[in-house]
């Protein structure tokens, strides 16, 4: 019975092993992979980055590992694929939209405020894909900073130019005029008077001797200060 068992395990096994040894079919080869649209990125450096290449097998698989893997550098805003079926296989073209690099990014009319206060808001560096969207960001947060500090009639311009190898980006900035608090009034407060309120907020009126500058942050301070004054008071 056993040499029964082990005989047909044995003339079982044969074709299966036979199978497994047989060579997969391959597809088509690829003939050329060509590449295009690139101006500052070199063609060599692309297709070090490819897994597809002539004389390999075509795979789609490969070509969206391709895409991806290009994509990822941070160079193109955009990568397809062109391919055209020969006779002898396929021709595999790349064709690559390059993200425009930041070359200089320089802070124009700053007089009140010093460069060290502002450049660390620029988050847009030289270097960098230029992402229009990032650049109004930046453009707000200088100008918020502005107007934290008193300025508020500040204006903030974004001015690029175009160079042979990126983009130059210019902030423009007319800070105006300083503001200063002229007065303080209160309305509707007929359980404390102007004098206690006064005494609970950081904002300052100007005077003969003494001009505060307005500022926009310590104004909102001083309006939770005054809301929790009042929730304390049982209001």
């Amino acid at each position: 019975m056993r040499r029964f068992l082990l005989a047909a395990v044995l003339v079982s096994s044969g074709p299966f092993a036979a199978i497994a040894q047989d060579p997969v079919p391959e597809g088509p080869p690829v003939v050329s992979v060509e590449i295009q649209g690139n101006t500052r990125v070199g063609t060599d450096y692309v297709l070090s980055q490819l897994r597809t290449m002539p004389g390999k097998p075509y795979d789609p698989k490969t070509i969206d590992e391709d895409i991806r893997r290009l994509a990822g550098l941070g160079l193109f805003s955009n990568v397809e694929v062109e391919q055209r079926r020969t006779g002898e296989g396929y021709q595999v073209t790349f064709v690559l939209e390059e993200n425009i690099l930041v070359q200089r990014v320089d802070l124009v009319g700053m007089d009140e405020l010093d460069e060290d206060d502002i450049r660390p808001l620029v988050k847009m560096r030289p270097g960098q894909p230029l992402v229009r969207y990032l650049l109004h960001l930046d453009r707000e947060r200088i100008r918020q900073k502005y107007l934290e500090e008193g300025f508020l009639f500040v204006e903030v311009q974004v001015e690029s130019k175009p160079t042979l190898s990126g983009e130059d980006i210019t902030f423009r900035i007319e800070e105006g005029p300083e503001v200063e608090v002229e007065q303080i009034r209160f309305v509707g407060n007929d359980t404390f008077g102007d004098g206690e309120l006064h005494d609970l907020m950081t904002t300052e009126e100007s005077w003969l001797f003494s001009s505060p500058e307005y500022r926009e942050d310590s104004l909102r301070e001083d309006l939770v200060t005054l809301r929790q004054f009042y929730r304390s008071k049982g209001f």
